[in-house]
């Protein structure tokens, strides 16, 4: 479950911050719900930055936000480049919305983890290529 849970956020911070994303990430993300993917989200933020109880139910209706608007963005059939600005357009957003719930330390943390995993992605994808 852990890993699994792992490679759902790689995967979804890819999407949501990176401009380089490949199909399979695109078809894993379309077979989940935004329920689901808002409370895994949720979940992990709780546990990595450390989130108040006050803090959790409006990250998850924040999270919950975002996963319905890129439930709608992926399903638009739009091509991939277009796909991508947009998702990251509603990144940008949901960002602005979490620094005024988080801390600043939170904030700089989830910024930090978001790097890391993207970085992590990238480096897989470079792999796959080999």
């Amino acid at each position: 479950m852990a890993k699994r849970l792992g490679l759902f956020v790689f995967g979804m911070l890819l999407l949501f911050t990176s401009r380089l994303a490949c199909a399979q990430d695109m078809e894993d993300f379309k077979k989940m719900n935004p329920e689901e993917n808002a409370k895994l989200i949720t979940d992990w933020m709780q546990s990595a930055l450390a989130l108040e109880e006050d803090q959790v139910a409006r990250t998850y209706a924040v999270n919950l936000k975002y996963a319905q608007k890129n439930r709608a963005i992926a399903n638009s059939g739009d091509r991939k480049l277009r796909l991508l600005k947009k998702l990251k357009s509603t990144s940008q957003e949901k960002d602005k919305e979490l620094r005024a719930l988080f801390t600043q330390d939170q904030y700089r943390r989830y910024q930090e983890k978001k790097e890391e995993m993207k970085t992590r992605v990238k480096q897989k994808m470079q792999e796959k290529k080999r």
